[in-house]
């Protein structure tokens, strides 16, 4: 988690995939918090991909360990990475899952941002888009395993700019 907070990405990956190989059952939420860890550092070194792979990952973790935090943060994780990449069908679909398990959770101060973006890409609404982004980058403040603000604002900054 520190690694990840202080943008030192391969890092978190690193010692994320020796989590993972030492990882036993029993400390059921961890591994899928590590797992989205892991996943967005992908993503934010470039491989959308294996980062798409690996928050998919998490969320099946979480769900099949009864962990429904882990899951929807992974879920408005995976659709972040989704509306960043362009694959804004992927990030709706991700979007009302997250948005819907946070919802349930309690966690719905912000619980649609990712879903809103993705609804507003689809439409070519730019400055919804961006008031979405901004929205989620702002969640980043108050938890730390949610993609990092700086990047949902310089995004935002950059539609903005457009």
């Amino acid at each position: 988690m520190l690694y990840f907070a202080w943008g030192r990405y391969a890092d978190v990956i690193a010692v994320g995939r020796d989590i993972v190989t030492l990882w036993r059952p029993g400390f059921h939420d961890g591994i899928a918090y590590c797992k989205n860890l892991i996943g967005m550092s992908l993503y934010l070194l470039g491989d959308y991909p294996e980062a798409v792979h690996m928050l998919a990952d998490a969320r099946v973790t979480a769900d099949e360990w009864d962990s429904p935090r882990p899951e929807a943060l992974a879920l408005w994780n995976l659709s972040l990475i989704h509306v960043l990449h362009g694959v804004y069908d992927k990030a709706l679909d991700s979007g009302r899952d997250a948005n819907a398990l946070m919802t349930r959770l309690g966690l719905d101060r912000a619980a649609n941002a990712p879903r809103a973006a993705a609804e507003a890409a689809l439409a070519g609404d730019h400055p919804a888009m961006i008031r979405s982004l901004i929205r989620a980058a702002e969640e980043w403040v108050t938890c730390g395993d949610l993609f990092p603000g700086p990047v949902l604002a310089e995004r935002a900054a950059q539609l903005a700019g457009r």
